[in-house]
């Protein structure tokens, strides 16, 4: 007797319903990283490496880039002191996008403008019952290496992603090894891989960046003296170095923000950090137990004290997010890719990111998502799209394929390729991928085009569509 097709994709779906798939707007992102000193491995805790867009099974190399730029504090830090270099505890490149209201630390979300938190979270973490943090800390590779994401309440996007936690990157799509006790990933930064496109995304986001930081309690010794001036050294410093474009080198640390200038004390341990530059705002984690996993501070007055961020409804976001109150952020990254420019002049993020559409053809597919980042191969500016799950009838053969469209409707849909699916990935949720060329006439204009990721399964009896999403060109 034959098998069953039924018989034949079983498997398959036990095999999904075991591999859960990275999900939402920043599935694949690129992303700068450091990781914790836990761990066996050729990788380190004071380097900062880089993954590039989609996923990888080779660890990531150093956050350097084809044009001169490079973000890797392990040689940054190595050119500044006799000693090894110390752990890189937190990081950020200063142009995070942070919402909020300046005396309350309450999220504050613009008419028709959104934002989103990517964050980690430290091996200790369990996340609430019932959460995606939770579910990740149940599997064999753990949460603390994996990158979440976050929309913030109030964003204008489809509102079943409003408020909704989602893992866009596992650890083994990083390739950072199986087991809670060998990775823990403690900085992100999802601005850092900009650097290494176009020359005009270069200029949006200024030639001479600025790289904030600071470094574990455990590797303070190893730190000169003179990076923290004439205070004494803390672990709730925020070091700086700056790159300088006419030496193409970066300077040696010194103090931007001392412990007590964020409302700490001098043996507290910030171990995530994001910095608003534009508009003086830090999101900041701590390893003090007794505080919020995620604090806020305005900077731009004097004697600040740290506030815990929250809704509007004064509930902490860490709560909504799926924190116990002793768990712990220890890598964070604000982003705001809705808007074209701000305070701080343009805003690179509204080209580098895709915005989550509610113009779905079909009523959006449970378990299916699209993602778009801008990248910079061989010269050519491109628009790089993915697409991971199954349609309703679960993992098995078939086909996805993307279409575009124009603002304001569904005609004309343009066919820009289609691949098949596997019912066996090498990564969980079957990811396919495909570039749009964006030509030299239109880069960096603003033109907004939607894709459209579709999916069906080899007979085409079942479709489904990931939220569309429109991206600038």
């Amino acid at each position: 007797m034959k098998p069953t097709l039924l018989a034949l994709l079983a498997p398959a779906a036990g095999l999904a319903a075991q591999c859960p798939t990275s999900e939402g707007t920043f599935l694949g992102a690129p992303v700068a990283l450091s990781l914790s000193s836990a761990g066996p491995g050729t990788l380190t805790a004071s380097r900062v490496y880089g993954k590039r867009v989609g996923f990888h099974a080779v660890a990531p190399g150093t956050a350097a880039f084809a044009n001169g730029f490079h973000f890797d504090l392990h040689a940054i830090l190595s050119a500044c002191t006799s000693t090894p270099p110390p752990d890189v505890d937190a990081f950020s490149v200063g142009l995070d996008w942070i919402l909020a209201d300046n005396a309350t630390g309450k999220v504050q979300v613009p008419a028709n403008r959104w934002g989103a938190l990517t964050f980690s979270v430290s091996l200790a973490t369990q996340g609430r019952a019932g959460g995606a943090i939770r579910a990740e800390q149940a599997r064999a590779d753990g949460a603390a290496a994996d990158v979440f994401s976050f929309f913030l309440p109030g964003s204008a996007i489809p509102a079943e992603l409003v408020g909704r936690t989602q893992r866009a990157v596992d650890s083994e799509e990083i390739d950072l090894g199986l087991g809670r006790d060998r990775r823990d990933l403690d900085g992100l930064d999802l601005i850092v891989p900009l650097f290494g496109l176009e020359p005009g995304m270069l200029s949006l986001l200024g030639h001479e960046p600025r790289l904030f930081f600071s470094v574990a309690a455990a590797s303070l010794d190893q730190c000169p003296a003179t990076w923290f001036g004439s205070g004494p050294k803390s672990a709730a410093t925020i070091l700086e170095v700056r790159w300088n474009a006419a030496t193409g080198a970066w300077t040696c640390p010194q103090v931007f923000l001392r412990y007590d200038a964020l409302g700490l004390k001098v043996e507290e341990d910030v171990d995530a950090l994001a910095i608003d530059l534009a508009q003086q705002r830090v999101l900041f984690s701590t390893k003090t137990p007794t505080r919020n996993p995620i604090l806020f501070l305005y900077y731009g007055t004097d004697a600040a004290q740290p506030l815990p961020y929250t809704d509007v409804d004064d509930v902490p976001i860490s709560t909504k997010i799926g924190l116990l109150e002793t768990d712990d952020v220890d890598a964070i990254c604000a982003l705001d890719p809705s808007i074209r420019g701000g305070p701080g002049g343009a805003n690179p993020q509204y080209f580098a990111f895709a915005t989550p559409a509610a113009t779905a053809i079909v009523p959006p597919t449970a378990g299916l998502s699209a993602s778009a980042f801008r990248e910079y191969v061989g010269g050519q500016p491109a628009i790089r799209t993915f697409v991971a799950g199954w349609p309703k009838t679960g993992a098995g053969p078939g086909v996805g394929a993307l279409f575009l469209t124009l603002p304001g409707g569904f005609n004309p849909i343009v066919g820009l390729g289609q691949k098949a699916r596997n019912p066996m990935p090498a990564f969980c949720g079957d990811p396919l991928t495909l570039a749009l060329p964006v030509p030299a006439d239109v880069t960096l204009k603003g033109a907004a085009v939607y894709l459209r990721w579709a999916v069906a399964d080899q007979a085409l009896t079942t479709l489904g569509e990931a939220h569309p999403l429109q991206v600038r060109l």
